[in-house]
């Protein structure tokens, strides 16, 4: 079983007695289970372990799901970054050769719940939409998007044109108030951009607000958000997104960067159901692009097999993961990233020859994707049961808990005391019933100020008019998977702490707010350093205010598909 180590980030893991009866000393193997033999001790006496609360309960190659214990599933997310709004016909091919794959492929293996989110960025959609007279890719690409089981849609918008000309880039970031960084946000959301130069035109509809308008909701959002006031602006046009964690593409923008990431993750998994590579940041369930505690970094599909099974033997096979699984990427027939060209020579932004795949290397790419699929669906999935494919909705269906466990709100005040305090003793602990919970750490989620407004929110005995934090709305506000209830008159603080997304076994980039010592930003290798000083969230760290409500309230988990 994975532990938790360090104390950065300190959980609780509630101990459970074994699944084997007990009753008079008796020696294993006597056929009797009694006295201290379990289904761990003595399988031989007890048995295999069934009913179960925690993995603890279970054999050690077994995780407890749906309150019985069971081999570890694995869930893949297919996923597809577009960047590429300049070399129309290569990009465009990859919708025309890989929405019928997909659909073949769902209608193949119904069991494997096929399920493929295409995050557009505003610039292709623009080309894709301005194209369709000519090509029909936009109704192609719409016809498969009723199938809303198998097609999802997402937003990308780290290659948004151009990286050095956004309002984002542009924005003087540390001296930047929350409405100045929300109204760059929104802008770079919602207009239309020259596709080589960038800047914006409040004449044209652009970013995310144009791919939702022209092909549907985004149900994962990435690339963008990486401060609390760019989540905010997100959430103004679509809030019920996943979002993507720490890159492993790219993001190593100092020596750090791997290291930390896996440490902080290592926290992030107390247990065998708790995935290392998905959590909860800002109020956003998040997906790493791999799980960096085992060293599997984003899987590719476009290699041959042998160095697909290479990358996921690496995979702890007693505890469940959730892994990114890219297909259709740009690589399929470019040598060097369309946007990194397009934005350097912008007066002949096509790709020249010499950087495109020839056509046996790009054909085989092609090939490799559609055989590796076939080999996912059908054979690994069938020889791992109760493993499949996953999109973002199925992600929250398999991983937000709602038994409506509680954490009383002066358990939480301490927790937050003890956190800006600095840990003067033990650690602080903090649960809902036996189930491990993650609490602010480090500028994760939680500040001072959180904290004394929390003790403050505690002694009061009817303060409902606290200040307000911009854009905050009455009611209830997330905090991860767990719901605030504030009544009228709620602000918006940050969130307080975190319950470890884990599996309930259904059907069998940030700064300003660093996860962790060393994290830098999270960056794409194709985009150019940001100066010091410069870029989102540089040396920010915002904070939320306090809410104010009866001091009876306590913190529940939320519904199911919040």
């Amino acid at each position: 079983m994975r532990k938790a180590t360090g104390l950065l980030i300190p959980v609780l893991l509630a101990l459970a007695p074994g699944c084997g009866g007990a009753s008079q000393a008796g020696g294993c193997g006597d056929s009797v289970c009694a006295g201290d033999e379990s289904c761990q001790s003595c399988e031989e006496d007890c048995g295999a372990c069934s009913a179960c609360s925690t993995d603890d309960d279970c054999l050690s190659g077994e995780v407890c799901l749906a309150e019985t214990c069971q081999a570890p599933p694995i869930y893949f997310l297919l996923f597809t970054h577009t960047e590429d709004h300049i070399n129309h016909d290569l990009s465009e091919e990859r919708f025309f050769r890989f929405f019928p794959a997909i659909a073949e492929l769902a209608g193949n293996h119904p069991e494997a719940k096929v399920a493929w989110t295409v995050e557009f960025m505003g610039a292709d959609t623009e080309t894709i939409a301005g194209r369709n007279g000519e090509t029909g890719l936009l109704d192609f690409i719409r016809g498969y998007l009723q199938d809303g089981e198998t097609f999802q849609i997402g937003y990308h918008g780290a290659h948004e044109p151009t990286f050095d000309n956004t309002p984002i880039s542009n924005l003087d970031y540390p001296g930047a108030s929350w409405s100045q960084i929300v109204q760059a946000s929104l802008e770079l959301l919602t207009l239309g951009k020259d596709p080589v130069r960038g800047g914006i035109d409040p004449n044209r509809t652009g970013g995310l607000k144009l791919v939702q308008q022209t092909f549907g909701k985004a149900r994962i959002v990435s690339g963008f958000g990486a401060d609390q006031a760019q989540i905010h602006a997100v959430d103004s046009l679509e809030s019920d997104h996943v979002m993507f964690g720490f890159a492993d593409h790219g993001a190593p923008t100092h020596p750090g960067y791997t290291e930390a990431v896996k440490a902080l993750m290592t926290r992030l998994c107390p247990e065998r159901r708790t995935p290392c590579g998905l959590f909860w940041m800002n109020g956003k369930l998040r997906i790493n692009d791999g799980n960096p505690v085992d060293g599997v970094g984003l899987l590719s599909v476009s290699v041959p097999q042998e160095a697909l099974d290479q990358a996921m033997s690496k995979m702890e096979p007693t505890a469940v993961q959730v892994l990114n699984v890219i297909i259709a990427p740009k690589f399929l027939y470019a040598i060097e990233s369309p946007t990194n060209y397009a934005y350097a020579h912008p007066d002949d932004p096509e790709l020249p020859p010499n950087l495109l795949r020839s056509e046996p290397e790009k054909e085989a790419q092609y090939q490799n994707s559609f055989a590796n699929l076939e080999y996912l669906a059908g054979t690994f999935l069938s020889a791992h049961p109760g493993s499949r494919f996953v999109s973002a909705p199925a992600l929250k269906e398999l991983f937000l808990d709602e038994t409506g466990q509680q954490i009383p709100i002066d358990r939480v005040v301490a927790v937050a005391e003890d956190l800006q305090g600095g840990f003067s003793g033990a650690p602080p602990r903090l649960r809902a019933g036996r189930r491990p919970l993650l609490h602010a750490g480090g500028g994760l989620v939680a500040s001072g100020s959180v904290a004394r407004g929390l003790r403050r929110w505690r002694e009061s005995s009817g303060d409902r008019h606290p200040a307000r934090a911009p854009g905050s709305a009455g009611g209830c506000h997330r905090a991860g998977p767990i719901l605030l209830d504030r009544g009228a008159g709620s602000a918006g603080a940050g969130p307080l702490a975190l319950i470890h997304p884990r599996s309930r076994g259904l059907d069998g980039d940030t700064a300003g707010h660093h996860p962790g010592p060393g994290l830098g930003r999270g960056q794409d290798a194709e985009r150019r350093r940001v100066p010091a000083g410069r870029g989102p969230g540089a040396g920010r760290t915002r904070r939320g205010t306090p809410p104010g409500d009866d001091p009876g309230r306590t913190m529940r988990d939320v519904p199911r598909n919040p």
